[in-house]
C-alpha cells in the first residue's frame, strides 16, 4: 500500500477514535479516563505510519 493511502487510513482511525465512535480493534476512548499511552496513541506525528 502506499505511503499516502496508509497515512490516509491512519488518520481517518484516529479520528474517529477522537470522535469517540466504536473502532473494531478498540475499546471506545474516554478522554477522562484515557491513559497517558491513550493520549500518545493519539498523538498524529508519533504514530503516523511512512
Amino acid at each position: 500500500m502506499p505511503v499516502i493511502s496508509r497515512q490516509v487510513l491512519h488518520s481517518r482511525r484516529v479520528g474517529r477514535i477522537k470522535q469517540r465512535l466504536i473502532v473494531h480493534d478498540r475499546k471506545k476512548f474516554d478522554p477522562k479516563a484515557a491513559s497517558s499511552e491513550d493520549c500518545e496513541e493519539l498523538q498524529y506525528k508519533k504514530t503516523c505510519p511512512s
